[in-house]
């Protein structure tokens, strides 16, 4: 696996994590697509996505995203994954003060290397001691999303990257990637371990559930997509705020700074920062956008 695929998994991490928010916003999940509009500004498209889909070469954007990108001037995404210098610094952030042998019991550190051998994972988990808990959960998600061909993995955001590049349009990220995993940071060592090992134990069950977050997506079934987001209720809810809210309202001033009579934008983001009463759906609404749900943006085409 090269650099660039495996940073994506790790912000992978960093992303599902957002998944944990609340069912009580005023506009309902309708689609993964949505137009907003305000007086005075160019619209904004916002793309809900998945950061990882099997098979994502089978996906065709339909017609309905050609013209929402012709229509806009800016591409923002969560990060830019083109940009070189969001590489800086990242393997500084990765390491961790207290090696994993002194955040686990032996027993523990046994199970995790048992799965670690026995799902053939690379490279061998003693030259990850000295990795952040939460750093090693992008391992995990290869074992999560069991897909044949795990190079289609990004392919979703890099098709928008490649439309971009078709149209012209300066792409943005809200967040550098190494802000990204700095959010690890805040929390303590002793936490990240223990979700790690949730996560170990209850690997088959969140497999299930991931497969068919994966599949109810890809068949724009929305509804049984937020059931299932808001439904994981397995990260600590001390935390959530720090990895949905706070990054939403952060964003939506750069959304409404950046929005303008000139600048139209095509907000590409995982579908989990849309919904509830803090997703940029609703923040948006109470802004005075008016939302629209627009159509499927995408078809699956056999092969």
């Amino acid at each position: 696996m090269n650099f660039k695929k495996f940073l994506l998994l790790t912000i992978l991490v960093v992303n599902s994590l957002t998944a944990i928010c609340q069912n009580d916003s005023i506009i309902l999940p309708q689609t993964v697509f949505y137009k907003a509009e305000k007086e005075g500004r160019k619209p904004l498209y916002l793309f809900g996505t998945m950061h990882l889909i099997c098979d994502a070469s089978k996906i065709k954007f339909n017609s309905i995203v050609v013209d929402a990108m012709k229509k806009s001037d800016y591409l923002y995404m969560e990060t830019d994954f083109d940009n070189p210098a969001n590489l800086l610094g990242i393997i500084g952030k990765m390491k961790s003060k207290k090696a994993l042998p002194e955040l686990l019991s032996q027993q523990q550190l046994s199970k995790l290397d048992s799965f670690w051998k026995a799902n053939q994972l690379k490279p061998e988990l003693s030259a990850l001691y000295n990795k952040k808990p939460m750093f090693l959960m992008s391992f995990i998600t290869q074992k999560l999303v069991n897909c044949k061909d795990k190079n289609s993995m990004e392919a979703l955001l890099m098709e928008l990257n490649r439309n971009e590049r078709v149209f012209d349009l300066p792409t943005e990220g809200f967040e550098s990637i190494k802000y990204q995993l700095s959010l690890f940071d805040k929390i303590p060592l002793e936490a990240q371990a223990k979700f790690l090992m949730d996560k170990i134990d209850n690997i088959d069950a969140d497999q299930v559930n991931m497969n068919r977050l994966m599949r109810c997506y890809v068949e724009n079934d929305v509804k049984c997509v937020s059931e299932l987001v808001m439904d994981d209720q397995d990260f600590p809810i001390e935390y959530r705020d720090l990895f949905l809210s706070q990054r939403n309202h952060k964003w939506l001033e750069i959304i409404l700074k950046k929005n303008n009579s000139k600048n139209g934008l095509f907000i590409a983001v995982g579908f989990g920062h849309l919904l509830g009463n803090e997703g940029l759906i609703e923040l948006l609404h109470q802004e005075g956008y008016k939302i629209t749900p627009l159509n499927s943006p995408f078809s699956i085409v056999e092969k």
